[in-house]
């Protein structure tokens, strides 16, 4: 926690429910994962499965936002990253329950 807290990020990083987060040489990747706990802990919200679904890309050394992405459903796993024709992708599954399961993948 502390390494990241350096990173002088300003951002939220999603809600404080669960969130995925990869760190690579130059970049920490964050997917918001959703909600895991009693209802009641958030009134008025109905899908609790989908709440504030993006990804977010921030430099390591600066902690600048070099990228957002909002995504059709919360993670519902850890992303991971991968070459492939020279080009480095990341993936992660999203959805699950009531929603469509997905496996999303972008590139860097």
């Amino acid at each position: 926690m502390a390494a990241v807290q350096k990173l002088g990020i300003h951002e939220p990083l999603g809600l404080p429910f669960r969130s995925w987060i990869l760190v690579t040489k130059t970049v920490m990747i964050v997917v918001q994962a959703g909600y895991d706990g009693p209802p009641s802990f958030v009134p008025g919200v109905r899908d609790l499965n989908n709440l504030d679904p993006h990804l977010w890309i921030y430099d390591k050394a600066s902690g600048e936002m070099l990228a957002e992405m909002e995504l059709p459903a919360n993670a519902t796993g850890a992303p991971i990253t991968y070459m492939a024709g020279g080009k480095q992708y990341i993936a992660f599954p999203v959805g699950g329950a009531a929603i469509a399961e997905e496996l999303i993948a972008v590139s860097l």
